[in-house]
């Protein structure tokens, strides 16, 4: 009995030495476990903090997109006014050239018709005043005589 005695003590002594083994492995693999746990908290702060950064300059581009798309539109819509307006004007101002061309060709068949009036006119005047001076000429050729 001596013997197994001796034997359980050391079996108790090898377990004993390798709880303690394990138990310093336990401690080392905490504090692995709480350094790695401490790096992936550190990792997801900054993975975090470029997720947020990303997210917010991604916002300020849409931001900026859609500000820039709305300056476009309005842009848009003021040549669209701008270029009717025109067009109203263009469309305008060729009714008043009609309108004009009317009134010119009016007026020169008005002032043809005052040029014949005033040519027929001169010319009854020249005749009536050659007649005259004719009869008058005639008259003294008659006194004379």
């Amino acid at each position: 009995p001596q013997e197994i005695h001796d034997k359980e003590l050391a079996i108790r002594k090898e377990a004993e030495e390798e709880v303690f083994a394990l138990k310093t492995k336990l401690k080392e693999t905490e504090v692995e476990t709480s350094n790695v746990v401490k790096k992936l908290q550190q990792t997801e702060e900054v993975l975090t903090s470029r997720l947020e950064a990303a997210l917010s300059e991604q916002e300020r581009d849409r931001i900026e997109r859609e500000a820039k798309r709305s300056e476009e539109q309005e842009r848009y819509q003021n040549l669209e006014r701008e270029f009717e307006t025109m067009r109203e004007k263009l469309a305008s101002l060729e009714q008043e050239r009609d309108t004009l061309k009317a009134s010119i060709t009016d007026l020169e068949g008005e002032l043809k018709e005052a040029s014949d009036e005033l040519q027929h006119y001169l010319t009854n005047e020249i005749s009536e005043q050659a007649t005259k001076l004719a009869a008058d000429a005639l008259r003294r050729q008659i006194d004379d005589m």
